[in-house]
């Protein structure tokens, strides 16, 4: 049981730290002024392709936590 709950620590710390990293992302979207609103859907797409791989760790982390939580 002890290995079980030193591996949780150690991978929610990793987790943690990712999340740390990222806090941020929404704050580094690009806005758009209301002359270009009409773009707004592209930037939108454009913005997810590139942010689909970090997204996946957030997901990551979201499957770890509730694996986690499951085994506490």
């Amino acid at each position: 049981m002890e290995h079980v709950q030193n591996s949780l620590i150690q991978e929610g710390n990793e987790m943690g730290s990712v999340l740390y990293t990222y806090r941020s992302c929404v704050k580094a979207l690009p806005q758009l002024p209301d002359s270009m609103k009409q773009n707004q859907a592209d930037l939108y797409m454009e913005t997810y392709q590139v942010l689909d791989l970090e997204m996946s760790r957030l997901r990551e982390i979201q499957r770890w936590q509730a694996s986690a939580a499951s085994k506490v």
